[in-house]
This record gives C-alpha cells, structure tokens and sequence, in this order.
C-alpha cells in the first residue's frame, strides 16, 4: 500500500494544542481527539498489550473485564497517544462511552474530546 493511501485511511483528528504561555514543552502538553468516535475499534474484551510508547512501565498488559485496569489504561492512552491509528486501535467507541465520566483527564484533553463529541462525551458525569 502506498504512503497516500496509508495518509487517507488514517483516521481524521483534531489537535488540542499547548496553552498560550504555558512552560510545558509542547510535546508534553498536546492531545489528539479521534473526529469519529466510530473510528474506535480497539478491543472490547480479553487481554490488552499497550505499546511501550503509550506505556513504559512494567505492567503494560491490561484485561479489559477489569474496570478500573481498562479506565487507567484508556487515560493513559488518551493522555499518550501520538497518532489517530493508536487511539482508534486501542480504544473501543462503546467502553470509551461508559467510562467517560470516571476517568481522570486534564481538564483541557477532556474539555477537547467533549467539545468534538458533545453528544457523546459532553454530559458524561460520574
């Protein structure tokens, strides 16, 4: 498959990019949000191996029938992931929804992923 055609099927995303003054390195302190949430395919059960450069620790695999395991990964994704194909890998569109309002983001990555899917994410409380 060619580079172009790699380039289109990437899923589209918007960047939420440093805030203005902010001492944080710009590549500490930018996000990726994934434009359609049907993009999400990651897995929806059984064990997840996150890739090193998502998480670098020791314990990088993750069973998805775990809540709190899965929630601590999907931050950890959401918070790491450098292109659309990681966060439309690892996540899946439906358990991103129900665990929305338990996980513990930075105000302004969660306040990006509900402004581009209010429907979804933006009345999500725990």
């Amino acid at each position: 498959m060619s580079s172009l055609a790699t380039e289109l099927a990437a899923p589209a995303t918007v960047r939420i990019l440093p805030q203005p003054g902010s001492r944080t390195p710009p590549q500490y302190d930018t996000w990726l949000v994934i434009q359609n949430l049907d993009d999400l395919t990651g897995p929806t059960a059984g064990m997840m191996e996150l890739p090193h450069v998502i998480h670098w620790g020791p314990l990088r695999v993750c069973d998805l029938s775990n809540d709190g395991r899965r929630r601590t990964a999907y931050q950890e994704i959401l918070r790491e992931a450098a292109t659309g194909e990681q966060l439309a890998s690892l996540l899946n569109k439906d358990l991103l929804i129900q665990d929305w309002p338990f996980l513990m983001l930075p105000p302004r990555l969660r306040a990006g992923w509900e402004k581009v899917h209010p429907a979804e994410l933006g009345g999500a409380t725990a």
